[in-house]
């Protein structure tokens, strides 16, 4: 089976802007396309209109709890395989685990984290280019 190294839609929602930028450029780095969404509110309409490869979803937005949108977005026959990668700083085993359970998200990622560790979440479901 070959792999398929094109170039992936990757959203990232994100409201503070230090961890926007990097993770705009690391995604970048990885050879992928972010696009990325400051609004919790603005994201079910975007993922609808981009229809994303890839989501990070930090959990702690300002309005709506990443877990309410990653439930809506799962909800969506359309989207229920959109991997979903939860982005937060409660880094607990307890809290990974509610996190995950309660929103339906297919994988965790603690903040902060290294460039590494961010490369190796997005290559669980796709290539991502040898940076480090």
């Amino acid at each position: 089976m070959t792999q398929d190294f094109s170039v992936k839609k990757i959203m990232i929602v994100e409201d503070n802007l230090v961890n926007q930028k990097v993770m705009q450029k690391l995604v970048k780095l990885f050879g992928h396309e972010p696009t990325l969404i400051e609004d919790g509110f603005k994201v079910i309409e975007t993922v609808k209109s981009l229809r994303p490869d890839l989501i990070l979803m930090d959990i702690q937005l300002v309005g709506i709890s990443g877990i309410e949108l990653t439930q809506i977005i799962k909800a969506d026959a359309e989207f229920k395989s959109t991997p979903v990668i939860a982005v937060t700083a409660s880094a607990t085993i307890e809290d990974r685990e509610k996190i995950v359970r309660e929103s339906e998200c297919d994988d965790y990622l603690a903040k902060p984290f290294l460039p590494k560790e961010l490369g190796d979440k997005i290559a669980k479901y796709f290539p991502v280019k040898e940076v480090f």
